[in-house]
């Protein structure tokens, strides 16, 4: 899988453990999301990187981005990180 061949790995719940996510948890995700991404550092530095705006297309920009050869470090932002430490 190309997110473990980057070194990261996310724990998969063992057979028989179910995860239910709901509608209204994934669209409080996404508000979430559209609220990070929309802060001011976070969307100037975003837009600094070359990404469009809005959240579906910055979405299919970063997808692009972790299929290719250098790793994207503005994943921090879509991850919550501040943007103080994305940019390092």
């Amino acid at each position: 899988m190309y997110i473990r061949e980057r070194g990261l790995d996310f724990p998969i719940p063992p057979a028989g453990n179910r995860v239910n996510y709901s509608p209204r948890s994934f669209t409080g995700t996404c508000h979430l999301l559209r609220a990070r991404l929309a802060r001011p550092e976070a969307a100037q530095m975003l837009a600094r990187a070359g990404y469009p705006a809005g959240m579906e297309a910055m979405l299919r920009t970063l997808s692009l981005r972790l299929s290719g050869e250098e790793f994207p470090h503005e994943i921090g932002l879509f991850l919550g990180y501040p943007p103080e430490d994305v940019e390092g």
